[in-house]
């Protein structure tokens, strides 16, 4: 384990570098201990102060602590929850899914919370007209066997959900590598991205201004599509349920604001499942 050093070092988009060998005294908790206050600091609502007087070490450790274990977090999960390749997800086939078997993610954003920032611009940058409030907004993917197999990184409430799927080269190029389809909700204007590297879109149709109501067809479908996009709602309220992330996130998480929304939703692959066999 290394350990994070503080506001010099994060400038730096490569968390294996900044970390410095932890200088001083030997440690006075055991790793295990440390990865436990990191899990609480995580799920409860205890404040950094509480855990420093509970754990018997400063305030200073406890952020320094939290912080190291958030890094090596972030890196071993997502290597760990990778998008399945289509041949796996073929081989390990979801009744959840319906009739939707080329189904390789399903896909949908989400917002936490931020301060209002001090400066104009970030207030721009973070400034969400849907939640009429300054937040972090994410694209979750979830796999046909419903664990959460990808997080973009962290955008400003004001990215459109068009925008965030087609900043996020690396869900692209591998959905471009195995093909198949995505399934998405009615905001993702994202067909077209994704017919370019021919990959089918499912998403509920479209009403419109035009005619009163959809088509039997088209209710019936949209549906069907809705009974199954239901299971990331289902996983992104259980990221939720992690209390770090209620109410609103302070701006001297910014850092890490990325990293703790990632580690929470692969974490979320560790409980028990969204829906039962």
């Amino acid at each position: 384990m290394k350990y994070w050093r503080g506001n010099t070092t994060l400038q730096t988009e490569n968390f294996t570098k900044v970390y410095t060998n932890k200088p001083g005294p030997d440690r006075k908790m055991s790793l295990l201990d440390e990865f436990f206050l990191t899990m609480v600091r995580l799920k409860s609502p205890l404040l950094t102060e509480d855990l420093a007087q509970r754990f018997s070490i400063s305030t200073g450790n406890v952020s320094s602590i939290f912080s190291s274990w958030i890094n090596l977090m972030y890196c071993d999960l997502k290597l760990l929850c990778e998008l399945p390749t289509r041949n796996i997800t073929e081989e390990n086939k979801s009744h959840a899914m319906g009739s939707y078997k080329d189904v390789r993610v399903i896909l949908d954003c989400t917002e936490l919370f931020v301060q209002n920032p001090s400066k104009l611009e970030e207030k721009k940058q973070f400034f969400s007209n849907y939640k009429h409030h300054n937040t972090f907004k994410f694209l979750v993917g979830i796999s046909p066997q419903l664990g959460i197999t990808y997080v973009s990184r962290a955008y400003g409430g004001r990215a459109s959900d068009k925008h965030i799927t087609s900043d996020s080269a690396d869900l692209l190029q591998r959905l471009e590598t195995d093909k198949g389809s995505v399934m998405a909700d009615r905001g993702f204007v994202i067909e077209g991205i994704l017919n370019d590297m021919g990959v089918k879109l499912h998403m509920p149709s479209f009403k419109g201004r035009e005619r009163p109501q959809l088509s039997a067809k088209e209710g019936s479908l949209s549906n069907t599509i809705s009974s199954v996009r239901i299971h990331i709602e289902r996983a992104i309220q259980r990221i939720k349920m992690y209390h770090i992330l209620h109410g609103e996130l302070q701006l001297s998480m910014k850092h890490i604001a990325e990293q703790v929304f990632t580690v929470c939703a692969y974490l979320v692959n560790f409980q028990t499942p969204i829906v039962k066999s």
